[in-house]
């Protein structure tokens, strides 16, 4: 079945992503924002498990219900939404990175600027203890439980920021550029976050 967090959102939030992690290899069909279809930023699958960041601008403001689809297998999923973000782009890209490519800990550098904001999710694989993140994050969500687990994280934009972790596990990492609108300062994109725990068959 489903799985379904509850989000409330108010008139100044300006977008809204999901971090998603399966335990079966890229089973998800669907994720929406009180029916409204999100957009997949980004994906990476490693040993079975997917790691998937989705997003979405202007979610509607309210109470509503976050829906991930998925065909196999469980899913565990964080929910983070800003407000002061442009309102017509809302990101940059996605990228993400696995310790099959790139070996270590867990480490993604994402290209951003000023006043903006990045945003990562990241998972162990076969090993879902809690992770450390990086000394310049600012830790978000931390969904689900020992045996299937995504953390999320935050850390103002620069040129190139990095994004960090702490596992001897496998594991994958997704990553996103949060956009500014033009006229707001860091201090203005601002975080709120549903820590989802919940985990359906």
């Amino acid at each position: 079945s489903p799985l379904t967090i509850s989000r409330t959102t108010s008139a100044s939030t300006t977008v809204l992503f999901v971090g998603i992690v399966t335990s079966a290899s890229d089973p998800v069909t669907a994720v929406t924002d009180n029916g409204r279809t999100m957009t997949q930023i980004t994906k990476r699958n490693r040993a079975g498990n997917t790691n998937y960041l989705y997003g979405i601008l202007a979610p509607d403001n309210g109470t509503f219900n976050v829906v991930v689809t998925f065909s196999s297998g469980t899913a565990s999923a964080g929910v983070i939404w800003f407000t002061g973000g442009d309102t017509v782009t809302g990101w940059d890209g996605g990228t993400s990175s696995d310790d099959l490519v790139e070996g270590g800990d867990p480490h993604l550098t994402v290209a951003s600027r000023t006043n903006d904001i990045v945003l990562d999710g990241v998972t162990n694989e076969l090993n879902f203890s809690t992770l450390t993140p990086g000394g310049s994050q600012t830790s978000q969500y931390n969904a689900g439980d020992a045996t299937l687990r995504i953390q999320g994280s935050t850390q103002p934009g620069a040129a190139s920021v990095s994004m960090t972790w702490t596992t001897t596990a496998f594991w994958t990492e997704t990553g996103v550029n949060v956009r500014a609108a033009a006229a707001v300062t860091s201090d203005d994109l601002g975080t709120q976050v549903v820590r989802s725990r919940m985990r359906e068959w």
